[in-house]
């Protein structure tokens, strides 16, 4: 080991270079020897850590180069040309010797042509001096009489300049000799003046200009040298100087070295691990890797840790003393030795949030640090006997709340990361299996990171440990304690007798007590031939146990071996036996939410465990529970929901509830031949996103100590977004005028509110209307909307709800008005029977007379009708659609075809409810005369019941049905209807003269036309004449029969169609 002196640096001696033979051959033109041999040494510094360190174990053996230690075991030297030397990081360490400069070199890699120097800028004030390195690849010249080859010269020059001042020559220099391979020559010179400078480099000697000579001359790099001593105060260093001429690169350097000297016991001597005698408290400074030391001093080091902000006086000394001692015990090592049960090897190398790596460490004893009573505090988990025990007396509403991990999340293998010291150091990965689980889950794998571990045996540990805490340790309980019993704190161990786990009360208050005798709060039976123990808190707060030598029987008065004190009135008492004891837990968080409220959590604790995981002994469980066969939940039932995503999308939820008593369940589902999805609740309900289709749900009841229930299984359709909307609801109509306005109720559903929409139909018949044979008035209300007006037509109005998947409500909701309104009939045309427009892939099927696709695989049937509507002028019309049309399956054509009573018959002519035919009427428009062939007609779009304003309209209706289905029409008519209307003039000014009144917008029909006279003489009257659907011809004349000449005005109104 070497010299840990705060004064001295450790020097790992060095290696010189050796020498070689040379020979000569013969034959030929001579050779002469290479005379020029260049050698670089690189000069490195290494930062091992904060200091003082202990430094390398063993010297130049364990430093390496590239994997190869600079000395054998034997001490031989394994590469030539080296020293070595370090500092271990104390504050007033010297000097590191022969490494008192900081040097960067700066690449160049160009070669000089005689004409063409070369310049490059130094910026850095601090640098003291400069080393320019050239180098030749070749320097000989051949005689071409003899072919002798010969060494020959060149020369170069070096400028400097300062501040831009000009260029001063440096030095001129020759390189002479012979070499037939690479060789550099470096010259270092002072930088006078002040910064930036230029060096420039320039040759002299001239270019080649015959084969025969090589002095090709490049410069390589040029070195920047600042001249400091630097101590590097409180920093572990180590230098190199290394002859490169044995490495293509910078070799990988690793040292194998003792890490930072820190505060331990005085008792304490950290490589044996021995603990000499009582420890007085106080510290010496050594090295360890025992890693409550690291932690004690990362909370008290004021450089690196926690020293500014915590004192040595607020850190539980005592207690880590405690853990120290627990983790430098023996434990086998796996490969028949012993080894400490926990060490940290680590190196901390960034900076971290000082909880994570106070945490991170603590971890590594399966531990951890907290604050309580003005201190900070660590716990790791080892043994200990219960320092607090309570019952359903003691906790709030008597009731303990129990958690279980997921079973179907645990893992069942563990690759373990850990760095092998024989390795250099290199990660290594070890493999910790769960064979049980493996048959029961498969392989569900996880990787784990051993913080600062170097033992495969303490890694195989850690892996242990993660597979233990998932089978064993998975449940934790919370629960509100009385403020007697509050005063628990992370990492102690307690103990619950819970009425609710054991099936019987083995736990309550005292209400009066001796050494040797116990008043129970209520009565307790003891059972011939178990061995029973009581457990009570004395009066200085411990638990204390002793065994009960009270007879078989129901007792509420109980006799022990004595307590070295009696135990106080109305504190705990918990009865233990051979057959029922209370659980062990160690706590995980005590903490206090209110003014007189505190929370406790805690883990199952076991306390075997440590020599089941350490020394491969079996783990005894103890019987806890008395409680029998867990009956099967009740009421399993499934329903699923919409729920809204996004303002424009929509997902479905199911909700899965049941009834039981007990705590905790394990639920599994899965969609009909897919994957289970398992996991455990503590709820009679659980919500889970799912799509359409059949779902397996199983459902199984689990106590408290995870005995397993019966299963119960159910099936269950999830409808979603496929499911119909509801019909609407509360359809109505009221007339205002010639308006009719429809009314309904808000839709609810949500696939209705968002994206849905409703369609309403229109049938001028009053009676035997159907939703297939309606025209389409409106396509997409939105299904926000719960109002619509329309102008009003006699007739059957329907209405349904389209969700935002497109799918219909099963069932359209209608109105029927025969009310006349202000509209007249002006035309109707039909089709049928004679069908006599243009077909294709259309045919008239007969004897029905219907109108069907001919070939539904070729596509649509299309049939353009053969009569058309001519207003004879441009007028506004209410046209719609008498259609009466059905799908019907293609094998059952005739009615004969069909087997059975008539009287058994759900619908004549083979019309099926839940076909998928459809029929679309278009139409297409113009302002022309229909009969000419010059008229302009608009492009064919759907028909849509309602106003239109044109001359002339054409009809076609698209067939489209699926594979062995079609779609038949019955009947096909458009109806066109005319409103009401009336034109007026008021106060017109009589000209004497028959007077021509012209309508602003003609009538289809002639109207009736009435005229009112102002300011009339006795036996004035009028005359109407050529009266037409465009205007009429007036004459006012007096009594005599003749016109009017004198002034008056008149009023007229023309009403019609």
């Amino acid at each position: 080991m070497m010299n840990q002196s705060p004064h001295h640096p450790f020097v790992i001696a060095g290696r010189g270079g050796g020498g070689g033979k040379r020979g000569r051959g013969g034959g030929g033109g001579s050779e002469a020897p290479n005379s020029l041999k260049s050698r670089q040494i690189a000069r490195i510094i290494d930062l091992l850590s904060e200091g003082p360190i202990v430094g390398p174990w063993d010297g130049a053996k364990s430093v390496y180069f590239d994997g190869v230690p600079v000395l054998g075991d034997d001490g031989t030297p394994n590469f030539e040309n080296w020293t070595i030397a370090g500092n271990s990081g104390w504050p007033d360490q010297p000097v590191l010797p022969g490494f008192a400069q900081q040097q960067g070199e700066v690449a160049v890699s160009l070669q000089i042509k005689k004409g063409t120097p070369i310049t490059r800028t130094i910026l850095n004030g601090d640098v003291n001096r400069c080393r320019v390195t050239v180098s030749v690849p070749s320097l000989q010249v051949q005689n071409t009489t003899t072919g002798d080859i010969k060494g020959t010269s060149v020369v170069f020059r070096v400028y400097l300049q300062s501040n831009g001042g000009g260029f001063a020559l440096v030095t001129e220099h020759t390189i002479s000799g012979k070499t037939n391979t690479r060789y550099q020559r470096a010259l270092a010179f002072p930088l006078t003046g002040d910064p930036p400078w230029d060096i420039r480099v320039e040759r002299v000697t001239a270019d080649l200009t015959k084969n025969n000579l090589q002095n090709d001359l490049y410069w390589d790099s040029f070195t920047e040298i600042i001249d400091q001593k630097i101590n590097y105060t409180l920093s572990a260093v180590i230098g190199y100087t290394i002859d490169a001429e044995q490495f293509q690169t910078i070799p990988k350097r690793v040292v194998d070295c003792g890490g930072l000297i820190v505060s331990v016991p005085v008792n304490y001597d950290p490589i044996t691990r021995v603990y000499t005698g009582a420890w007085s408290g106080t510290f010496k400074q050594a090295w360890t890797d025992n890693p409550a030391w690291v932690l004690y001093d990362l909370v008290t080091q004021n450089r690196y840790g926690l020293g500014d902000f915590v004192s040595i006086n607020d850190i539980d000394k005592w207690g880590l003393y405690s853990i120290g001692q627990w983790c430098d015990a023996l434990v086998p090592n796996g490969r028949g030795g012993q080894e400490p049960r926990w060490t940290f090897n680590g190196v901390i190398s960034s900076q971290q949030e000082a909880f994570d790596l106070l945490a991170a460490v603590a971890s590594v004893f399966r531990g951890g640090m907290y604050w309580a009573g003005g201190q900070m505090v660590g716990m790791a988990d080892k043994p200990s006997d219960p320092v607090a025990q309570y019952t359903n007396a003691n906790v709030l509403d008597g009731a303990f709340s129990y958690h279980d991990a997921d079973i179907f999340a645990r893992k069942t293998q563990y690759l373990v990361r850990w760095n092998d010291p024989t390795n250099l150091g290199e990660p290594r990965r070890a493999l910790v299996e769960d064979q049980t689980g493996i048959a029961k889950f498969g392989i569900k794998r996880d990787e784990i990171i051993a913080i600062g571990c170097t033992s495969e045996g303490q890694a195989q540990r850690v892996g242990e440990w993660a597979i233990y805490t998932d089978v064993y340790e998975g449940q934790t309980v919370d629960f509100v304690p009385g403020l007697e019993a509050a005063w628990a704190r992370p990492g102690d161990i307690i103990q619950i007798a819970d009425v609710n786990v054991g099936g019987e009360r083995r736990g309550g208050r005292i209400v009066s007590a001796t050494t040797t005798a116990i008043t129970l709060d209520a009565a307790v039976t003891l059972i011939v031939g178990q061995t029973y123990y009581l457990s009570c808190i004395l009066p200085d707060g411990a638990v204390v146990t002793r065994k009960v030598s009270t007879g078989g029987g129901s007792h509420t008065k109980l006799t022990v071996a004595a307590f070295a004190q009696a135990p106080l009135k109305d504190t705990v008492w918990v009865l233990a036996s051979s057959d029922l004891q209370p659980t062990l837990w160690r706590v995980l968080t005590a903490r206090q939410t209110d003014t007189d409220r505190y929370e406790v959590v805690a883990q199952r604790h076991l306390p075997g465990k440590w020599d089941y995981i350490e020394r491969d002994k079996p783990l005894s469980q103890p019987d806890i529970s008395n409680i029998g066969i867990i009956p099967p939940v009740k009421g399993l039932n499934a329903k699923d929901y919409l729920v809204v995503l996004s303002p424009i999308s929509l997902g479905v939820r199911m909700l899965i509830s049941w009834q039981s008593l007990a705590p905790v369940f394990d639920l599994a589902y899965r969609p009909v031949n897919g994957n289970w999805i398992r996991v455990r609740v503590d709820q009679t309900a659980h919500d889970v996103e799912v799509e359409e289709g059949d779902y397996d749900i199983w459902i199984t009841p689990l106590n408290v100590i995870g005995r397993r229930g019966v299963t119960t299984k159910i099936r269950y359709t999830v409808v979603g977004k496929v499911a119909p909307p509801a019909d609407p609801v509360n359809f109505r109509i009221q007339l205002v005028e010639n308006v009719a306005m429809f009314q309904w109720a808000p839709a609810t559903e949500i696939d209705m509110i968002i994206g849905g929409s409703y369609e309403m139909r229109y049938s001028p018949q009053t009676a035997g209307a159907t939703w297939a044979s309606a025209g389409t008035v409106l396509t997409s209300i939105p299904g926000t909307a719960t109002t619509v007006e329309l102008p009003y037509r006699r007739g059957t109005y329907m209405l349904k709800a389209r969700d935002a998947g497109g799918t219909y409500s099963a069932t359209a909701v209608a109105v029927i008005t025969n009310i006349v309104g202000a509209t007249q009939s002006f035309v109707r045309i039909c089709e049928q029977p004679a069908w006599l427009g243009t077909k294709v892939n259309c045919k008239v099927q007969l004897p029905q007379e219907w109108l069907i696709i001919t070939d539904e695989q070729a596509g649509l049937g299309t049939y353009t009708f053969k009569n058309q509507i001519d207003m004879g002028g441009v007028f506004p019309v209410v046209l719609s659609v008498d259609m009466l049309a059905f799908p019907y399956y293609e094998g059952d054509v005739f009615i004969d075809a069909r087997p059975g009573l008539v009287d058994d018959w759900q619908s004549w002519d083979s019309a099926i409810d839940d076909g998928e035919g459809m029929v679309t009427v278009q139409v297409r428009q113009t302002d022309g005369d229909p009969a000419l062939g010059t008229s302009v007609w608009s492009a064919w779009t759907q028909f849509i019941a309602g106003e239109y304003v044109a001359r002339g309209f054409q009809f076609r209706a698209l067939m489209d049905a699926p594979p062995d289905q079609n779609v038949a029409i019955e009947q096909l008519c458009i109806i066109a209807d005319v409103t009401a209307k009336q034109e007026s003039g008021a106060d017109t000014v009589w000209q004497p003269a028959k007077q021509r009144i012209n309508f602003l917008v003609k009538f289809k029909y002639v109207p009736a036309v009435s005229i009112a006279i102002q300011n009339a003489a006795l036996g004035d009257f009028f005359v109407i004449s050529n009266k037409s659907n465009t205007g009429f011809d007036l004459e006012l004349k007096n009594s005599t029969g003749a016109i009017i000449t004198a002034a008056r005005t008149f009023d007229w109104i023309a009403a019609g169609y």
